[in-house]
């Protein structure tokens, strides 16, 4: 099968297509036809090692998982005998952060990976542009009471921005977006109520107090995020690590942080599929290119200028 493959870390270019052996499933596996998949900043991040704890994970001098690729949207082609959830030709989407694989032509998995079932409706181009975003926003949302709540988000545009401005709109929070001057239509359209255009305003001459802030790209800058928050506020910092949980521990006073990879569970995707299906949340995509091109994917996500999600093809 063909598959996106590193075997150093570094820039785009140690990405290359190569013919590797397609996975054997165990007894409690699934195998799965990857039609499409897609390229997001965490993705990026386990390429280039950065951060330095991604080495730790994904093996110190050089990647103990070669095939890259964070999510996955295809068709079941074989079960494991002990497998009972999932039935061949059933179609599944999401992540497997844990072991990569979603740019290979085919991945296996265990039955209890979170994962959803496609709708009838959703085409697998959607499917791969939602779950690295949406899962990330409705984790970071969940037990946030957003009516009527003031929103900075910046990143509005970004992968997991994209999805928080639909779902937190959806339930009435009143968002203030961060974006360039050519996407301020498109964060109004998405649920904003205002836009400030970061190309024309310096984001240190706001003079504002928000309920929440949320950065999704981590260049706000912890100052500025103080003056931000109201007190007994929330900071969201979807991007940040340990470094920067301590750090903003130390500039952050006034408001709650959080911060922390997404948890994902079977039941997010069904909250994910409920609201496609009523029309509250769109896939917002980028590009959509075939896997051959995955080098160029991987520069797109590298230039901070991605809009939503890009989008491979496996076909």
């Amino acid at each position: 099968m063909k598959a996106a493959i590193f075997n150093n870390y570094g820039s785009p270019e140690v990405v290359s297509i190569q013919e590797v052996d397609k996975p054997t499933i165990k007894p409690d596996q699934i195998l799965i036809r990857v039609h499409t998949s897609s390229v997001n900043s965490g993705d990026a991040r386990i390429r280039r090692a950065d951060p330095w704890l991604v080495r730790i994970l994904y093996g110190f001098f050089k990647p103990k998982y070669p095939i890259l690729g964070v999510v996955f949207a295809g068709e079941v082609v074989e079960v494991g005998s002990d497998v009972n959830k999932y039935k061949i030709g059933q179609r599944l989407y999401g992540l497997n952060d844990a072991f990569l694989g979603g740019h290979g032509q085919y991945i296996a998995l265990k039955e209890n990976n979170p994962m959803g079932v496609i709708p009838d409706s959703m085409s697998y181009i959607d499917a791969a542009a939602l779950p690295f975003g949406a899962t990330t926003a409705l984790h970071f949302l969940n037990g946030l009471k957003l009516e009527g709540k003031t929103i900075l988000l910046n990143g509005a545009t970004s992968a997991v921005g994209t999805n928080i401005l639909q779902i937190a709109s959806n339930q009435g929070a009143i968002i203030t977006g961060v974006t360039s001057t050519k996407n301020v239509e498109l964060v109004k359209s998405l649920g904003a109520s205002e836009v400030i255009d970061y190309s024309l305003v310096d984001l240190s001459s706001i003079n504002k107090e928000y309920d929440i802030v949320i950065d999704c790209i981590n260049n706000i800058g912890m100052n500025n995020i103080e003056r931000y928050v109201k007190q007994g506020g929330v900071v969201i910092l979807v991007s940040g690590l340990l470094k920067e949980l301590l750090f903003a521990k130390m500039k952050i006073k006034k408001g709650k942080v959080v911060v922390g990879t997404a948890t994902i569970t079977d039941q997010s995707y069904e909250v994910i599929n409920k609201m496609y299906l009523e029309g509250k949340l769109k896939p917002v995509i980028d590009s959509v290119l075939p896997l051959e091109s995955i080098v160029e994917a991987h520069k797109i996500v590298d230039s901070w200028r991605k809009v939503g999600s890009v989008v491979i093809t496996l076909d």
